[in-house]
């Protein structure tokens, strides 16, 4: 694998990382303000498990971002996992959810899916195939 591969994944690697601790820790400590920073419905007690649901599970990202950091060429399973997750974070919890469930959502909730959309499409773009991988 080229330096050069290997160090964009590591950039993005690290920016899902930064981006999944920062969700994680906002939504276990503070589900109320994030929630209303992405979303003008009201918070509840419902919310405020499923916010802590993802909030543990976002630090679980983090975890799995920082292995991954320590050896891209031999953690690729992971680096599949956040192409995965980038995808599907801006198909399911930005455009179903800003069209379908919340349509008068916050621009923020737009913005981060975005973000999420361009890093798993670099990695894919950067991500090692044939001889490159072994």
């Amino acid at each position: 694998m080229s330096t050069t591969k290997l160090n964009t994944i590591r950039v993005v690697l690290a920016i899902n990382t930064l981006i999944a601790l920062f969700f994680g820790l906002s939504m276990l400590f503070m589900p109320q303000q994030t929630h209303e920073g992405f979303f003008k419905e009201s918070f509840n007690p419902a919310i405020q498990g499923y916010m802590t649901f993802l909030g543990s599970s976002a630090l679980a990202m983090v975890v799995g971002g920082v292995i991954a950091l320590l050896d891209p060429p031999k953690n690729l399973g992971l680096i599949k996992f956040f192409i995965a997750f980038g995808l599907l974070d801006f198909l399911v919890s930005t455009v179903y959810v800003n069209l379908v469930v919340v349509p008068d959502a916050a621009v923020s909730s737009w913005i981060f899916g975005t973000i999420s959309l361009i890093l798993a499409v670099v990695l894919i773009v950067v991500y090692p195939r044939g001889q490159e991988a072994s």
